[in-house]
């Protein structure tokens, strides 16, 4: 279950910020509105195993349930919201039935006591700081106008605490009211003010890769760290001044090795492209590369804030391994793009746009040529494999 729960996680992410529209979808969306849905075998093997309700909703809709790896459907929104449904009407329905003893007796349970926000700095437009937060503060006030929906909003990363620079895109998570997931009206409903909103994240970055986190409240009954780090989780600001107790399900050592390989691995299929990087990719190619210290050294059972990470790493590797991570925190610190007019993509039927846009726009490569810094970057990488060879 644990598999299935994050995948359909991941799933319902997608959905309510719009990642999963299809192609034409993306350039018609709300007018026309499909989506894209990847499954594989071993996702079929739990459904069939876990759920009866969602087996015959794949029967429905006329697909073998075996013998096909990453099969993509195309599902309405209707259809898309349904599958939800029946998942987590199902997961309910087990946790029901057994939660009594492992909620009083789970062995992972953390208090989890949040910072509340500094409304004198946060709300203060005059300021340079109440400049730097104008889009977050609009974000800020279409969320609690949708408050039937909204439990929390959870304002992560260096805009919590206030170390933000230019290359600071926003990191903020949604946790949704009980309820919510199980009603399909709700959350088509917020899917559609969510993908409005989500134009707003671009205002502050306009190479922004991702919109909104969203948990719902329920998945604090059985949390898993991919929903979000519980060291990130400590350093959130709550908007609504909650805080929570999680029933933290914690993952094998194996899992983090995983995730570390799983990023070693996307950032050396970019780089074997050997393509001319747009100014979408090129952001995104350094935010994976900096992240590997985090993976690294959870893989290691050290779980620390993302800025710390660089400094600990030091301990585990030499200098010349670690220039790309000096060369890049450089670049983060003078990084400076944000041109007024894009902000005509704040018209546009939906934040696509602005994703369009940046993947064919390639400006960032006349400062940022990834030609020089390639054999930086496979040198820290073959040595974070080194160092993993006694844990494989």
């Amino acid at each position: 279950m644990k598999y299935l729960q994050i995948r359909m996680y991941h799933h319902l992410n997608n959905f309510l910020n719009g990642y999963s529209l299809n192609k034409k979808s993306m350039l018609l969306y709300p007018f026309y509105d499909y989506n894209k849905f990847y499954i594989d075998d071993l996702f079929i093997e739990h459904l069939i195993k876990n759920s009866q309700k969602m087996n015959e909703f794949y029967k429905n809709l006329k697909i073998k349930t075996s013998g096909f790896k990453n099969l993509k459907l195309i599902l309405s929104s209707k259809e898309f919201v349904h599958l939800l449904h029946c998942f987590y009407s199902d997961v309910a329905q087990i946790n029901t039935s057994k939660s009594t003893i492992e909620l009083n007796s789970f062995p992972g349970k953390k208090d989890v006591i949040l910072k509340t926000m500094d409304y004198n700095i946060w709300f203060d437009k005059k300021s340079k700081k109440g400049n730097d937060f104008s889009a977050l503060l609009r974000i800020i006030d279409n969320i609690t106008k949708n408050e039937r929906y909204i439990f929390d909003l959870l304002i992560q990363g260096s805009f919590a605490t206030l170390d933000y620079t230019s290359w600071s895109d926003l990191d903020l998570n949604l946790i949704l009211k009980k309820g919510i997931i199980y009603d399909i009206s709700s959350i088509i409903d917020l899917r559609k003010k969510l993908i409005r909103i989500n134009k707003l994240f671009f205002l502050n970055d306009p190479l922004q890769h991702h919109g909104f986190f969203i948990i719902p409240i329920e998945f604090f009954d059985d949390y898993h760290e991919e929903y979000l780090p519980l060291v990130v989780f400590k350093q959130s600001v709550s908007l609504f001044n909650k805080n929570y107790i999680l029933n933290v399900n914690s993952f094998s050592n194996e899992y983090y090795i995983q995730w570390l390989l799983n990023g070693i691995n996307s950032i050396e299929i970019n780089l074997q492209q050997n393509k001319k990087y747009s100014n979408y990719e090129l952001k995104l190619l350094f935010h994976q590369i900096l992240l590997i210290p985090s993976f690294f050294l959870e893989s290691k059972g050290i779980f620390l804030y993302k800025k710390n990470t660089f400094e600990e790493i030091r301990n585990w590797f030499e200098p010349d391994v670690l220039q790309i991570l000096k060369i890049l925190t450089d670049i983060r610190k003078e990084f400076n793009y944000n041109p007024k007019y894009q902000q005509i993509f704040q018209f546009a039927p939906n934040f696509n746009y602005y994703r369009i846009f940046n993947s064919i726009h390639f400006s960032l490569l006349r400062k940022y040529n990834i030609n020089n810094y390639r054999s930086d970057i496979y040198r820290f990488i073959r040595g974070v494999k080194n160092e993993l060879k006694d844990d494989l």
